[in-house]
C-alpha cells in the first residue's frame, strides 16, 4: 500500500465504522450472580496488556467490584468495531487508529492508556543480508506494519522529513505481527516495522537486523496502546469504568516496580515465549492512564503527517459525554 493511500483506505474504514456504529450497543453493563458488574473485553497478543493480567492475577478487579471477561483476539485491528458493534465493551487498540476513528466522529472514548514506547521495544528490521542500513534506504521498499494508521508509519514518515526526504515511495503492507517473519524471510516485503516479543524473535532466529527505532523519532515516547469503548457504554457505566481504570493503575504501578512480575504474567498468560523473556525490551507501563498531554502529541503527528484531516482535541476522547 502506498503511503498517499493510507488516508483514502482510512476513510473507508471510518465509513465503516459509521455503518457499524448506527447499530451499536451500549447499554448497562450487567452483575452476575455474586453481585458483581460484568466488563466484556478483548484484546490482541501483546506485552502492553500485562497489567491487565496482573489486575486479573491479583483480584484488583473484583475489590473494584468487577468481573472481567477476558478473550484474546488474535485477527487484532478490529477493535473499534467490536466495541460499536457491542460484541465487548472494552477492547484494547493502539493509541494512534482510535484517535484517527475519533478524529472522523466515530463516538469512541479512550478509558484508559496502558503504555508508552521505548528505544528498543519497536524497530524497523531488515533481512540479515538486505542492504539497507537506514530509514533513508527504506525509499523505494516496501515495509510491513501493523495496521494503516500505526505509529510506525508516522515514525517512518517523520524521519524522513527530518533528513529533507520524500516518503511517498515507501509502500506499507498491512500485516498481522504474528507474519512478519514469515513475510520478511521470504522476501514479500523489504522491511518489517515490529514490536516486542516479535522483534527479539525475529532477530534470534532470523538474524533480522535493526534499522531504525521508532522510539527515535518526533513521536518521542508516545502512548502505545489503551482500552477503548463506545461512548454509549461509557456514559452509563461511568462507576464500573472508574473501577476499571483505578485497577489497572494499581497494577501497571506493580509492573512498572517490577519488571520480572510483567514478564511472569506474560508468560502464564502466553504473550511470550520463555526462551525470549531475556531478549525482549519491555514497554513503560502507565501510572497516569489518562494522560491527555500524551494523547494530544500523539493526535498532533497524526494530522502533520496526513492520517486525519482536521484537528483532533482528544479532551472529549477520554469524556463521557
Amino acid at each position: 500500500m502506498k503511503i498517499k493511500h493510507i488516508v483514502a483506505l482510512a476513510i473507508l474504514t471510518v465509513t465503516a465504522l459509521a455503518v457499524t456504529a448506527c447499530g451499536g450497543s451500549g447499554g448497562k453493563a450487567g452483575k452476575n450472580s455474586e453481585g458483581l458488574t460484568t466488563l466484556r473485553l478483548n484484546y490482541p497478543p501483546s506485552i502492553s496488556i500485562a497489567a491487565l493480567h496482573i489486575a486479573e492475577d491479583n483480584g484488583l478487579f473484583a475489590k473494584e467490584g468487577l468481573k472481567i471477561e477476558t478473550k484474546q483476539n488474535l485477527t487484532s485491528g478490529a477493535a473499534a468495531e467490536a466495541v460499536m458493534g457491542g460484541q465487548v465493551d472494552l477492547a484494547w487498540n493502539n493509541v494512534a487508529g482510535a484517535a484517527t476513528a475519533y478524529g472522523a466522529h466515530i463516538p469512541l472514548r479512550l478509558v484508559a492508556i496502558t503504555d508508552y514506547q521505548v528505544p528498543g521495544n519497536m524497530q524497523v528490521l531488515v533481512g540479515k543480508d538486505s542492504k539497507i542500513t537506514d530509514v533513508a534506504g527504506l525509499r523505494g521498499h516496501s515495509v510491513a506494519v501493523l495496521a494503516p494508521n500505526t505509529t510506525c508509519v508516522l515514525a517512518i514518515k517523520s524521519a524522513l522529513a527530518a533528513k529533507g526526504l520524500k516518503s511517498d515511495t515507501v509502500t506499507f503492507q498491512v500485516v498481522p505481527p504474528g507474519d512478519h517473519p514469515t513475510v520478511l524471510s521470504s522476501g514479500k516485503v523489504d522491511a518489517v516495522c515490529t514490536i516486542e516479543p516479535i522483534r527479539a524473535q525475529m532477530i534470534a532466529e532470523l538474524g533480522a537486523k535493526p534499522v531504525f527505532d521508532v522510539a527515535d523519532s518526533s513521536l518521542g515516547q508516545f502512548p502505545v496502546g489503551g482500552f477503548i469503548t463506545s461512548a454509549s457504554f461509557a456514559d452509563k457505566n461511568a462507576k464500573a469504568l472508574d473501577g476499571f481504570v483505578k485497577a489497572l493503575a494499581e497494577a501497571s504501578k506493580m509492573a512498572l516496580d517490577d519488571p520480572s512480575l510483567a514478564l511472569k504474567v506474560l508468560e502464564k498468560h502466553g504473550e511470550l515465549k520463555p526462551e525470549y523473556a531475556d531478549k525482549i525490551t519491555l514497554t513503560r507501563y502507565a501510572t497516569n492512564l489518562k494522560d491527555v498531554a500524551a494523547v494530544q502529541s500523539l493526535a498532533d503527528h497524526l494530522l502533520e503527517f496526513g492520517a486525519v484531516q482536521a484537528p483532533v482535541d482528544v479532551d472529549g476522547f477520554f469524556g463521557t459525554k
